[in-house]
């Protein structure tokens, strides 16, 4: 099987936690590449673009690469 590394953004939505009482993580894929190398790249490339659009909102960013397998 064929594995892809596909890149997430996570962040905290603050309205919804707000409304809810509860903690809430949204998942936004970004992209997705042949690699884990060219994932990490691509993410330091644009890490900060995306945090500079989140902080305006106020909320937590991060990225997270995860694996997956084709069928």
């Amino acid at each position: 099987m064929k594995k892809v590394y596909v890149v997430d953004m996570l962040r905290h939505n603050t309205f919804v936690e707000r409304n809810t009482g509860c903690a809430f993580i949204e998942r936004k894929r970004l992209k997705i590449f042949a690699t884990k190398k060219a994932a990490r790249k691509w993410i330091d490339a644009h890490y900060m673009e995306f945090l500079s659009e989140d902080k305006k909102r106020e909320e937590f960013f991060d990225t997270e690469i995860s694996e997956e397998e084709l069928i």
